[in-house]
């Protein structure tokens, strides 16, 4: 039985299932909790992890992009948005109720989503050798930049909402 573990699990697939905890468990964690400075830490982690999943599919640009704008700037503006703002509605206990329906719906999101990955997969039976492109940037530059250039504009436009709508949100509490 230990020479199956040593001969059939890579170092990839050990470090993909390490990263797979790192990003699972702080994400139900801070679905779970009614603490937001406990939800913002373990966002924190989740984030650091999703970073790892682009350097197993050697996409180091994208790791660094999501470490600098999730973890640099997205946390960072939900973590001064917390002290800056009297979010006094946020805090205490969430009731039961909340809860269960929030593990629901992140446990839908853990079974529905794989399921359908694996429905959509296409099952060859041989391990596919990834080749690293010579110039990642540049050709992820000319696939949102003029492949899917509509997708990026549409991407932008309902995250500009986003933040509107967050505001005014923000502006009534007041």
């Amino acid at each position: 039985m230990n020479n199956f573990f040593v001969n059939h699990i890579s170092p990839q697939y050990l470090s993909f299932y390490l990263i797979s905890l790192i990003v699972i468990l702080p994400a139900l964690v801070s679905v779970m909790t009614s603490d937001i400075k406990i939800a913002l830490v373990s966002l924190f982690f989740t984030f650091f992890g999703i970073s790892g999943y682009y350097v197993l599919l050697y996409s180091e640009f994208l790791a660094i992009t999501q470490v600098v704008v999730y973890v640099g700037a997205i946390l960072i503006l939900l973590i001064f948005a917390f002290l800056l703002l009297d979010l006094k509605f946020l805090k205490g206990e969430s009731k039961i109720k909340q809860k269960i329906s929030s593990f629901f719906v992140a446990l839908m999101f853990f079974i529905f989503i794989p399921f359908c990955m694996i429905l959509k997969s296409t099952w060859s039976g041989e391990n596919k050798v990834i080749n690293k492109p010579n110039d990642i940037v540049e050709s992820m530059g000319a696939l949102l930049l003029i492949d899917e250039f509509i997708l990026l504009e549409v991407a932008g436009a309902l995250l500009l909402l986003a933040l509107i709508g967050a505001s005014l949100m923000i502006k009534r509490e007041k």
